[in-house]
């Protein structure tokens, strides 16, 4: 996405080092999220709807992200990614408590390797999806295609969040809650 022609163009051919803001900044927001946000929000939530809270919030973030225009974009850019650090965070803590809480004690060790490991195919893919995209030669693509590299992180997250609801909060933050028959019964 940042070598992407229609990128340089919608940023007004950002230097090296606001490319290198727009790529760490992102890590504030997680910063920012792990201390203050991720703990509260699987305590306040549970463990379900604080990683479905995350994502929607990640793809908020997104959604700045890929509207960046004008003489704003550049920070439109740098809150977008902010806001999908702050997001991203809350599910990265969230969902391996929730599978930790969850899973037979036997098992909870591969159920967070197997999560980690979805998160870096995540990436990768998402790396090779922009390097794909880098080789639009369109007029259009070139315009569009770096923004449809952000847009496609949607399919997974609109999955992810539609599935969320449905799946059982653990007995852990329901005794926490003081929900006890509901906890004795998943």
């Amino acid at each position: 996405m940042l070598v992407h022609p229609g990128f340089i163009v919608a940023l007004h051919h950002p230097s090296a080092s606001h490319v290198g803001l727009i790529t760490a900044i992102y890590y504030l927001g997680t910063w920012l999220s792990y201390i203050f946000l991720s703990q509260l929000a699987s305590d306040y939530l549970g463990r379900r709807f604080a990683a479905l809270a995350g994502t929607f919030v990640a793809c908020i973030g997104s959604a700045v992200e890929a509207s960046a225009n004008g003489s704003a974009a550049y920070a439109m850019m740098i809150i977008g990614r902010i806001i999908s650090g702050l997001g991203l965070a809350v599910v990265s803590t969230s969902v391996p408590l929730y599978q930790s809480e969850v899973a037979p004690a036997k098992q909870r060790g591969r159920y967070v390797v197997m999560n980690h490991i979805g998160m870096v195919t995540g990436i990768a893919i998402a790396f090779w999806v922009g390097y794909g995209i880098s080789f639009c030669d369109s007029p259009h693509g070139k315009k569009i295609g770096w923004r449809v590299s952000i847009a496609l992180q949607y399919v997974p997250a609109v999955i992810f969040m539609l599935g969320l609801p449905f799946l059982p909060e653990t007995p852990r933050w329901l005794v926490e809650k003081n929900k006890l028959a509901q906890a004795q019964s998943t």
